[in-house]
Order: structure tokens, then sequence, then C-alpha cells
């Protein structure tokens, strides 16, 4: 199969658009349902945002959570959902999500032979004095997986946000234990075992995947076996109507358009709007672009404004799934354990452990630094889930930190205690560096005394073990993320010895999480809450079902790879018992 060449065919029961979790997902169902599908996928890469996420599957009270060793149930994670999500979804929505998916959890395990699940023991739901969060977690996500397996498919996967600078087999909980292993012995303990565990592996030669890659590697390799025809570089452009249905989709091809028939469905599960700086400034708070985000270039709403220009509601547009980032200049000398592509920075570990604290354009705190993401993003904005009137209330921001932090812990994902970090950061002002305190305030612009003061109270906490404002370090989450060895709190160090360091803070985000408005069968709707006949929607190319809020890690995935899910069977549910697989 040439991935780049015209689709085979001018007419499939089924079109699907994205190579995400949704598409993926819903290509995969309507194959085994025995339906002609084609997927199409705009980049020259397969695997959209999803292959580049920590690849965490979040479905309350599906088998597979139990089978690796997991306790939970539908009706616990109701109640959480109903607890947190509010009135922004409704009740059939958030139903429909859950049992559906303890099916799709069925189906995924019992078609992806590559899909080996494992339990997130320890990673916990982001609202924890909610009705019904789980404090140790009910996400899963994907193990190891052998990039091999997809043959000539192999080399247009996108790869992981960050990976080992050696295919290796690590975990979500292996990496909380490589940040601290410059700062205790036990720690070394976890990084032999992880050694021991890789050695099989690299005996046979293995090209290990983990995590949002694994994912995405093990269910396309279902997708291509199952017959599903797969084109890259094969941008969606507009669809096609018969009268009040949607019939097909124009594509476009090395400029050229192709109209291509769709029988009995057409699925978008193409991503959101956050590479679309337009958009953003149309329906988002300011500051905002289309730069601070870890979502892949091609996500650029185009599913969304083609869903609006055929009469689809939209709704949630303000939202995203919000995580504080920084912005570094890629530098490629010296060793790093780890590779990373983006000049976005993740730093939920840099901002959860001791000797750190992030500031505002006064000079003050304004949260718990150790925040789950999504939340810890809206507070950088400020207000009710980061809405409000004007621009945002806490930019500039800045994380500080000193030489404690960078004698003891790896910085941003991948620069070591012993290792200087590259001139070039502190050439383009990405990082500062003073000797005090009160020189790394005029390098940032933020008034002396205020810094000082916000730095004492800071460090008087630290010394106490309790943070009296934000209350940081006193929950599983940032116990999971902080320095577990590191007493009397795991997140909360005095920042009192120079040399000092600042780099600003954006309020970058996964992905958005506003967009079409589907029903529980995942079909597009009208403002008026009509079906567009043969469109369907899943992903972030819709409203979240979460609403204003992210529950857990893996939400966003765990609900696009359901909603896929819900979409496929409920066209091939339409169509004669005599047409279809069951």
């Amino acid at each position: 199969m040439n991935p780049t060449s015209a689709p085979s065919k001018d007419t499939y029961d089924v079109v699907v658009v994205g190579t995400g979790a949704a598409g993926l997902s819903a290509s995969l169902t309507a194959a085994r349902r025995g339906l002609s599908t084609l997927l199409v996928e705009k980049a020259p890469q397969w695997g959209g945002s999803t292959s580049k996420s920590a690849g965490m599957v979040w479905v309350p009270g599906n088998n597979v959570f139990r089978s690796v060793g997991g306790h939970d149930s539908i009706e616990l994670g109701r109640q959480y959902m109903k607890a947190t999500v509010g009135d922004t979804t409704s009740d059939e929505m958030i139903d429909a999500f859950l049992t559906e998916g303890t099916k799709c959890m069925d189906f995924l395990t019992a078609s992806c032979s590559g899909l080996n699940f494992r339990h997130m023991q320890g990673y916990p739901d982001y609202w924890l004095d909610a009705p019904g969060a789980a404090k140790q977690g009910r996400g899963v996500e994907a193990g190891n997986y052998d990039s091999r397996r997809l043959g000539e498919w192999e080399k247009t996967h996108i790869p992981a946000y960050f990976r080992p600078v050696i295919h290796m087999d690590m975990n979500s909980f292996d990496s909380p234990y490589m940040i601290l292993m410059m700062s205790d012995l036990r720690p070394w303990v976890r990084i032999m075992k992880l050694g021991l565990r890789n050695i099989p592996q690299w005996l046979r030669g293995e090209k290990t995947l983990t995590m949002g890659a694994a994912l995405t590697g093990s269910i396309m390799e279902a997708v291509l076996k199952a017959g599903v025809e797969v084109k890259l570089e094969t941008p969606l452009e507009d669809l096609v109507f018969t009268g009040d249905r949607c019939t097909g989709v124009i594509v476009s091809q090395r400029g050229e358009k192709i109209q291509v028939n769709a029988t009995h469905g057409v699925i978008l599960g193409c991503g959101g709007f956050e590479r679309n700086a337009e958009m953003r400034q149309k329906y988002q708070r300011h500051p905002i672009n289309g730069t601070w985000t870890l979502g892949v270039e091609t996500n650029t709403g185009d599913g969304i404004e083609i869903g609006v220009k055929h009469g689809a509601a939209i709704d949630n547009m303000a939202d995203a799934i919000w995580s504080p980032v920084i912005q570094l200049p890629i530098v490629r000398k010296g060793f790093n354990p780890v590779v990373i592509d983006d000049e976005e920075r993740y730093i939920v570990p840099d901002r959860s452990l001791p000797h750190t604290m992030i500031v505002n354009g006064e000079g003050k705190r304004f949260m718990n630094e150790a925040l789950p993401y999504c939340t810890a993003g809206q507070r950088l904005y400020g207000g009710h889930f980061g809405k409000g009137e004007g621009d945002a209330e806490n930019l500039p921001a800045w994380l500080i930190f000193d030489s404690q932090f960078r004698k003891k812990y790896i910085f941003a994902y991948g620069y070591l205690p012993f290792m200087s970090l590259p001139d070039e950061w502190y050439e383009s002002g990405a990082v500062k560096k003073a000797d005090t305190l009160e020189e790394l305030a005029a390098m940032i612009d933020v008034p002396v005394d205020k810094l000082r003061e916000t730095t004492e109270t800071f460090n008087r906490y630290a010394r106490n073990g309790v943070d009296e404002d934000f209350h940081r370090g006193e929950d599983e989450h940032d116990f999971f993320y902080g320095d577990r060895y590191h007493k009397p709190n795991p997140s909360l160090g005095p920042i009192e010895k120079g040399p000092f360091y600042a780099t600003a803070v954006y309020p970058g985000d996964i992905g958005t999480s506003g967009g079409l408005v589907i029903d529980t069968k995942a079909r597009v709707t009208r403002p008026d809450g009509s079906v567009i006949e043969g469109l369907y929607a899943a992903g972030n190319t819709t409203k979240s079902v979460v609403g204003h809020t992210y529950t857990a890690g893996g939400t966003s995935i765990g609900a696009a790879l359901v909603f896929g899910h819900i979409a496929a069977n409920h066209i091939a549910d339409q169509l004669p018992h005599e047409m279809v697989a069951h």
C-alpha cells in the first residue's frame, strides 16, 4: 500500500479523518464490523497528538483496569464525573462514555495483539476531594510495543514527545525515579530493575516504544491487518452532502482535489485547533497563540471549521487541556538521557520538586505550583476555570529555582545536575541566571521587595513543611511528582542558595477541548439539537465530555477511543444484519 497515492476506490462504506486515538479506534471498529474503510491523514506522519502523549487511557470501571489489578466501578466513575464536570455535559453523555467505555476497552484488547495495558497505580485522579475520586488512580497505559511489527509504516510514525536516547521500556512510574536519581541512592534500585527489564528486549533487537507511541502503534497494526486503507498527506478540504445527509469528503493530494464517497458515514477525528492562532485569538482568553502548545503542527481546526460551514454546533471553544510550559531553544550537543524535539517543555516535575516556585509579574505566588496540569494552566489565566474579563491575570509568570535544585534534579526532562545549561539558553533570554535574588528580580522585571518577601515566606513554609497559602505537597498528586525522599514535605524546599535562575512560564496545552457538539451516538448536531445525518466526530474535534475541567491523566484519549468506537458501531448498527459483522 502506497501511503501517499490516491485512494484505490471512489466509494467506501466509511471514511475516517485523522489517525490519532479517535480515528484509529473508529476505523478499526468499522473494519472489524465488516465495513470498507478509508482512513485519511493530513500530515506525512500518522498518530496525531496521541503518539506524542504519555498515552494514558482513563475510562472508569473498565474490565482492563480490573485485569491488571485495579479496583473500580462505573458507578464510582459516574459519581466522580458528575461532581467534577458539573452541568457542562449532560448525564446522558457521561453515561454513554462510561457504559460504552468498558466495551471499547474490551474490543481494543481483543483486537490489538500488540496492545498490553498496565496499571497506572499511584497516579491519582485530579480532583481528589470529589466523591468517587480514585486516590491511587484508575488509568492504564500501553505497555512496551516493538515498532518493527509495523513494517513499512514504522518510518512514518510520529515519535513520542520525550523518549529515551535508546529504545527502552520505560513507563510512567520510572520517570519520577529517574528525575530523582542524582539526589538519593534509593531511586537506583528502580533504575537497575528498569535496566534488567529491558535486557531481553535489547538482546532480541526490539525497537521498543511505550506511552502514546505504543498505543497508536499497536492500534495501527490492527487497523492495517483489518484491511483499512490508510492515506497520508491527504488533508480534508470539505464534506460532500446529498440533501441534508453527509455522503462523502473532498480531500486533496499534491494540490489535486479528490471526491471520495462514504455510503454510510464520515467520522471526523482530526484533532483540535491548538495550532490555529486565528481561531485561538477569536475564542480564547489572551494572551494566546498557536506555538505554546504540544499538539502536532497539523492540528489547525480543519474538521471544526468545515463542520461549522455545514451547520454544525460548536461549544467549549474557550477551553483547552492546559499545561504550563517553558520555551527552550533546541540544542543538540552534549549528553541528554531524553530526546525532545519541541522548544516547548513540560514542567510538571520541575514545578513539583523542592527548591522551585512560580511567581507572577508582581513577584507573588498565586497557586500550588504542583497542581494537575490543566488546573495549573488555568491558574495562569486566573478566574474560574481560567475565564474572566480582559487578559490573563498572572502573566507574565516565572519559574524560579536555585542551585540546590540544579544540583539535585534533572531540569526540563533532560539536563542532568552535573551538566551546565546550554549557553544558547542564556544568550536567547530563555533562562536568566543571577548571583542574588535582587539581581534576578531586575532581570525579569519584577519588584525586588516583593520577590524577596515572597521568597522569605516560601522558605519559611518549606522549612516547616506546610504551605500555608496554597497547600503544596499535601496530596497524592503532589507526592507522585515531588521528591518522595525529601522531608518534611516532598514538594517544598527553600530557595536560598545562589546562583538563582528564572525562566518564563506560558499557558501551554496538550490540545484544545472545544469543538463540534455530538450526541450520545457521536453524531454531529446543529445548534437546534438536530442531527446532521451521516456525520460523526470524536476526540478533540469535539466538545470535551469533561467540559471546562480535566478529570485525570488520559481523559481526552479515553474519550477519543470511546466515541470513535461509538461512532463506527452506530453506523454499522443502522445497516441490515446480514451486511455487518457482530
